[in-house]
């Protein structure tokens, strides 16, 4: 589950995403966390349609956080810490995976 938060369009239509709240379950568990985002947006209502525009999103940190594993429930600054790792360590992943991608080709 996911749900992005962001604030009340403009008379504009423009709207910033404040933060997105990750709910994942796993075979032995479940993590969970919000992440603060920046960002902005566009929702265009119309008299038969809508058109909802978000321009790019630049994730920021990690702000909450709990982590479910088996019996044991992680909570407060040792659950952030363990998730900005994975999250650190899986950006990694995925940088090196592109990077070595564009060699390739």
């Amino acid at each position: 589950m996911m749900k992005i938060r962001a604030s009340m369009p403009g008379d504009d239509g423009a709207f910033f995403p404040v933060s997105l709240e990750y709910l994942a379950g796993n075979l032995h568990g479940w993590n969970e966390y919000t992440l603060g985002l920046l960002g902005a947006g566009s929702l265009d209502l119309g008299e038969n349609s809508c058109r909802l525009t978000i321009d790019e999103i630049e994730p920021v940190e990690i702000t909450a956080g709990r982590i479910h594993r088996y019996d044991t429930r992680i909570t407060g600054a040792q659950a952030l810490t363990a998730l900005r790792n994975r999250r650190e360590r899986i950006t990694a992943l995925a940088e090196w995976m592109v990077a070595g991608r564009s060699r390739r080709q």
